[in-house]
């Protein structure tokens, strides 16, 4: 046994039993390439703007680094809540906004708390790594649901998805648009997906990162327009929509019970929650990281209304 295998066989099953990604894999690979282009990240070629840096670059000089709260600042959660609100038509509070650091974050805390030991979680597949490692991880069981063909299109086969449901299921996960396929769900599929949440009291756990990215709309149709108790609704979101991963400003949407429950869970547990960006404020000096990133998106949102 090596010294690897050694610490190993002491760690939990749940993150050892999870393998490495293909997808890192592949960026392994691709980093010893000189040249290469690489498509296995889900984000622009394109550095980030000006615009964006300056924002940044302004803000730290004004001293805005230090600690925040947890669920990032009143300003900032208003912010977001607005822009989902001018996207989408749907008015969130504050309260039901928590900002993290990136869209992975808030996926993962999501999974975390409503996947336990004998749970399971329906994914519809192909999709991105994450969402099967965050089930194993938390000790349930992901019941992959691939999408099917249909000529040279793909669909959703609700079928499937009802007989890989049972009354151990506590989620359904589904990002649309789909990374790595491209394929959108639509708005009668989004109903039929809500129903069967309410029939068998499971979760939605919607990944629209991608949302902007669509050819013959203007966005691409969210659960939130669908699904009336939002506690039912989880929506990891990342405001990636100027191309740059870089400039992301991620947060998870979610009803005001299902917030303040993971509001107290992050808060708990901080010290291993190492994921957030946004913590608690310091007592002796202002919370000004949030002023930073507030900045940021400001600076975004003023681009976007001048395209």
């Amino acid at each position: 046994m090596t010294a690897v295998d050694a610490i190993a066989a002491r760690l939990r099953q749940e993150v050892t039993g999870v393998g490495e990604s293909p997808l890192v894999q592949i960026a392994t690979v691709a980093e010893g390439m000189p040249g290469s282009i690489k498509l296995c990240y889900g984000e622009s070629d394109q550095p980030t703007p000006d615009f964006i840096c300056r924002a940044a670059g302004e803000a730290a000089l004004a001293g805005h680094t230090f600690y925040t709260h947890t669920a990032g600042t009143p300003e900032l959660r208003d912010a977001i809540a607005a822009k989902v609100n001018s996207l989408h038509g749907v008015s969130y509070q504050p309260s039901e906004v928590m900002s993290t650091v990136g869209a992975s974050a808030g996926i993962f805390t999501a999974i975390r708390a409503c996947i336990g030991p004998g749970d399971n979680a329906v994914v519809v597949s192909p999709a991105y790594a994450i969402f099967v490692n965050a089930v194993t991880m938390a000790g349930g069981e992901a019941r992959s649901v691939p999408l099917a063909r249909d000529g040279v299109r793909l669909r959703l086969d609700l079928d499937r998805v009802r007989r890989a449901m049972d009354r151990n299921t506590r989620l359904i996960v589904v990002n649309s648009p789909s990374n790595p396929t491209g394929w959108m769900i639509s708005p009668d599929e989004q109903h039929s997906l809500a129903d069967l949440a309410e029939q068998y009291d499971a979760r939605i756990l919607a990944d629209e990162v991608y949302e902007r990215l669509v050819f013959d709309a203007p966005i691409a149709p969210s659960f939130a327009r669908v699904i009336a108790d939002k506690d039912r609704l989880w929506t990891p979101s990342a405001l990636k929509f100027i191309g740059s991963s870089q400039a992301t400003i991620a947060a998870l949407i979610a009803g005001h019970s299902v917030s303040r429950i993971e509001y107290q869970a992050v808060s708990r547990f901080r010290p291993l929650t190492i994921i957030w960006l946004c913590q608690m404020p310091s007592k002796r000096k202002p919370s000004r990281l949030a002023a930073f990133r507030l900045a940021v998106f400001k600076a975004l949102q003023r681009h976007c209304i001048r395209r």
